[in-house]
């Protein structure tokens, strides 16, 4: 199978319909400036909501890597994408 990635995910609900359409990954945004931005409260409540096998990533705008590292603890991540 080849794995697909969704990003930008806001809400459960389309976390959970990108899961049963075969997303292996879901996005949550942590830049600030980003209209897709969720905090990582939110996007651990969202990664919750979808079985154990999607992996949530995280996106990274020019943020410390103390701070990325933090967030993927705190949300769950089990990945991370870096810009900047």
């Amino acid at each position: 199978m080849t794995p697909i990635k969704i990003c930008g995910i806001t809400r459960a609900e389309d976390a959970v319909l990108a899961a049963e359409l075969g997303a292996t990954w879901i996005g949550f945004v942590f830049w600030p400036r980003s209209p897709r931005c969720v905090t990582p409260a939110a996007a651990a409540d969202i990664l919750a909501a979808v079985p154990p096998q999607v992996t949530g990533v995280g996106v990274f705008v020019n943020q410390p890597p103390d701070d990325v590292a933090a967030t993927a603890a705190r949300v769950g991540l089990g990945a991370g994408q870096l810009h900047g």
